[in-house]
């Protein structure tokens, strides 16, 4: 596993290799995200590789 610097993310999010939503840059911190939970939440299969 590896983690991802805050110019790694911003990079990703960017390129659309990365979705957040709602995103916003101030939540991007050195190594990783800032989550703020809401009063719903999704779930995502994992693809496989």
């Amino acid at each position: 596993m590896a983690v991802l610097t805050r110019d790694e993310i911003l990079k990703l999010v960017k390129g659309g290799a990365l979705s957040i939503e709602p995103f916003s840059e101030d939540v991007v911190r050195e190594n990783g995200l800032d989550l703020r939970l809401g009063l719903s939440t999704r779930s995502m299969p994992l693809r496989a590789r």
